[in-house]
């Protein structure tokens, strides 16, 4: 018999002085180490199987007709091919002679990424492009909607921090004020950064699920549908202003 101390020893601070026994088999026991200064709850842990698998082993013998092959631990058993170690040797002033970089060697990834394709049909360069927009996508989309907002903003606390004015203080020189200022009503004005907006945010959105020439397209196409909305405001705007302006000269 062993003794050991109760399992509790593990969880309670102030475990009991008490002892248990437990019984061993010496063909087990046998295998346990000596762990003197260690903790003696390893005692209580099942032997390394592959222990156990050897006393099995003992006393097989494979038949003498047949080449033996061992589908135990998983041993080295058969010799090293020569092309394997003339590559270690050739790498012993190159390759082995210092720490590789953690990305691993570039031979190494292009072969890796070769049998992935070779073996799986996987491209990993393509994946990786393709996929880094949509892991992205929950962040650039935001601010892509924000964009104009804080560019607005942006420009407003600079153009007041030059003036020697507050950053807070109103004026409207704002880009809807602008817009405005061309001739647009409030209403046109107001679509025409709705335009804006959505060139920049529906091609980032439509870049995940689209190619990025095509995604580049559409931002391309509402940009130039909020200049067509403004420039014709404008025109007509101007045509009328001169209009008048003739009137009031009569």
């Amino acid at each position: 018999a062993l003794v050991v101390p109760e399992a509790s020893m593990l969880t309670d601070p102030n475990p009991p002085r008490r002892q248990i026994s437990l019984e061993i088999s010496p063909e087990i026991g046998a295998t346990i180490p000596d762990n003197c200064g260690m903790n003696p709850l390893l005692a209580t842990l099942q032997p390394y199987p592959f222990e156990r698998l050897r006393q099995l082993f003992a006393g097989v013998t494979p038949p003498a007709d047949r080449a033996h092959i061992s589908l135990g631990i998983g041993e080295p058993k058969h010799a090293t091919p020569e092309f394997i170690k003339k590559a270690l040797m050739a790498s012993l002033d190159t390759a082995l002679s210092g720490y590789p970089a953690t990305a691993g060697e570039l031979k190494m990834r292009e072969a890796c990424a070769q049998w992935l394709k070779r073996r799986y049909q996987v491209d990993v360069n393509a994946a990786f492009s393709e996929s880094l927009i949509p892991a992205l996508l929950p962040i650039l989309l935001p601010f892509m909607v924000l964009a104009i907002p804080l560019l607005d903003f942006a420009l407003a606390v600079i153009r007041r921090v030059r003036a020697g004015r507050s950053p807070f203080a109103p004026d409207k020189k704002h880009i809807h004020h602008k817009l405005m200022e061309l001739g647009n009503s409030q209403q046109r004005a107001t679509l025409v950064l709705y335009l804006w907006t959505a060139m920049l945010a529906i091609p980032a959105m439509a870049s995940a699920f689209l190619p990025i020439w095509q995604a580049v397209l559409i931002g391309v196409a509402l940009f130039l549908l909020s200049i067509f909305i403004n420039k014709s405001k404008f025109d007509l705007t101007t045509k009328r202003v001169k209009v008048d302006f003739d009137d009031r000269r009569r």
